[in-house]
């Protein structure tokens, strides 16, 4: 299904991509003005393999409860050149199918989430690159396999919409580079049996506004100019912040318990 050259679309019931077994489900908006509206729910992959692109200036919102990114393959959302994906979803969920699922935002594209993003047990890569912005209201990972990388100018904004901790990394990597920002209130990093890390290098900067507790297998890198500021922060292990490399850390107040 496409929708192009300033088109629209609404689908008033749920969007379904890659539904049967063996199946490729696509769905392309492209263009300037092109608009696809979805009521109910969005997967992009379910028994067969999925794939969403929004290209080129166009928009797509979506308002059900649910927004999955599975299936038996590598399922795939792409957002890039302009382009925006509005999901105001209580619950987006990604990772919990059997192939590796993407989210690639790029050329000044903009994905907004206004609730909670959970990743599930196979791997998920989320790319935030060249000027683009990722907005959340609260990101989770309980997953190894977990790795969202924010480079080339772009931003990660985790809102904290639940008032409770906005950023709950208890497992993968999130790597800021390349003049580019994290911001957040309060976070948790580590608390797994796998390594789960924050690399903040290449002039870019991480904000914890509020607090930022790290638990056992987890590490903070500031490197190569990069800056992370933090309202307070704690650590079970001293050796968990690792600031070399040019890297500054700014803290109102730490503890090493």
């Amino acid at each position: 299904v496409s929708v192009t050259n300033g088109g629209s679309a609404t689908v008033f019931g749920d969007l379904v991509l890659g539904q049967s077994a063996g199946s490729n489900g696509k769905v392309t908006v492209d263009g300037n003005g092109s608009y696809l509206e979805v009521v109910g729910n969005v997967a992009v992959g379910q028994n067969g393999v999925g794939s969403l692109s929004v290209l080129n200036g166009a928009v797509m919102d979506a308002y059900g409860a649910n927004f999955t990114l599975a299936g038996s393959g590598a399922s795939s959302v792409t957002v890039s050149d302009l382009s925006t994906l509005n999901i105001a979803a209580q619950n987006v969920n990604l990772g919990n199918g059997t192939g590796t699922d993407t989210i690639s935002i790029q050329s000044v594209g903009q994905v907004n989430i206004d609730n909670s993003l959970q990743a599930g047990s196979s791997p998920v890569n989320i790319t935030v690159d060249e000027d683009s912005i990722l907005s959340i209201g609260e990101l989770s990972s309980n997953n190894s396999q977990f790795s969202l990388n924010v480079t080339n100018g772009s931003h990660l904004t985790v809102l904290g919409t639940c008032g409770c901790n906005a950023l709950l990394l208890l497992g993968g990597t999130i790597n800021v580079q390349g003049d580019s920002n994290l911001t957040t209130a309060k976070a948790n990093i580590g608390g797994n049996d796998a390594l789960t890390s924050l690399i903040v290098g290449s002039g870019s900067q991480a904000t914890f506004s509020s607090k930022l507790a790290l638990l056992y297998n987890s590490q903070i890198a500031v490197t190569g100019g990069g800056d992370i500021l933090i309202g307070s922060a704690s650590a079970t292990a001293v050796d968990q912040i690792v600031v070399g490399g040019g890297g500054t850390l700014t803290a109102q107040s730490l503890a090493t318990l």
